[in-house]
């Protein structure tokens, strides 16, 4: 895999690559890598849309004040635009301590903290945090209300890029719930959860696009990137804001 021209690899494959690289010789050795993923693994159509989000989210966040913490951080796309984009001090969170160790040696620690929690059970106090943020992290939680419920616990606003499956795409669906992902799948499931939990949610903005299921590895058997969609699909893009 690290030896094979990157026009042989498919998206899984560059991206598994990708991750082996930063692990072995730090992000920059793996930028080249992750770039191609991305457009093998994504349409430019989802690309285009997932950036327009994120854009969306910066520039609301940017308006605020106080410490911001990002909820289920992964890769680190939302706060190293965070980073750039806004003035406000940064919390970074997820469940996995190497994956966080993968962003700090990418971001360094200038304005931001990291910290080991899962999203269920945070390290705050009532209250303390001004807003969390998240990109696709609430999607990739299972148990929606108890999420829900500790995010409202520790902070009053919540902003966050999100995927809407259509409410009669019963594939997706049950993928999802198989996943234990269902309770933020569709549109009205995720207000009416953002509801039971105390917050006022609304969709920011939004935009439909066409998506792919994302391609098997050729290299490692069973290794899928995302498992949303398993079925070619119409989905929705979207930054939910909420308050408490």
């Amino acid at each position: 895999m690290l030896e094979s021209p990157l026009d042989e690899l498919n998206g899984a494959d560059l991206f598994l690559r990708a991750t082996v690289l930063e692990e072995r010789h730090g992000y920059a050795t793996a930028r080249d890598s992750y770039t191609v993923a991305d457009e093998r693994l994504y349409s430019a159509d989802v690309r285009e849309a997932r950036d327009a989000m994120l854009t969306r989210v910066v520039e609301l966040v940017a308006r605020g004040d106080g410490r911001v913490a990002d909820i289920a951080t992964g890769r680190g796309t939302l706060l190293e635009r965070l980073l750039e984009g806004t003035e406000r001090p940064l919390v970074a969170t997820d469940v996995s301590e190497t994956v966080l160790g993968r962003v700090r040696a990418r971001l360094g620690t200038e304005r931001i903290e990291y910290i080991v929690a899962d999203a269920r059970t945070l390290p705050f106090e009532d209250g303390s945090v001004p807003t969390v943020v998240s990109h696709l992290g609430l999607a990739n939680v299972p148990d929606a209300n108890p999420l829900l419920r500790e995010l409202r616990r520790v902070s009053r606003e919540l902003i966050a890029t999100h995927v809407f499956f259509r409410n009669d795409d019963e594939r997706n669906l049950a993928a999802a719930h198989e996943f234990g992902l269902g309770g933020l799948a569709t549109r009205d499931a995720a207000l009416s959860a953002f509801a039971a939990a105390g917050w006022s949610a609304a969709v920011d903005l939004e935009r439909e696009v066409h998506a792919e299921p994302t391609p098997a590895s050729e290299l490692v058997p069973g290794v899928v990137i995302d498992g949303l969609p398993a079925m070619p699909a119409s989905v929705t893009w979207s930054v939910i804001v909420a308050r408490a």
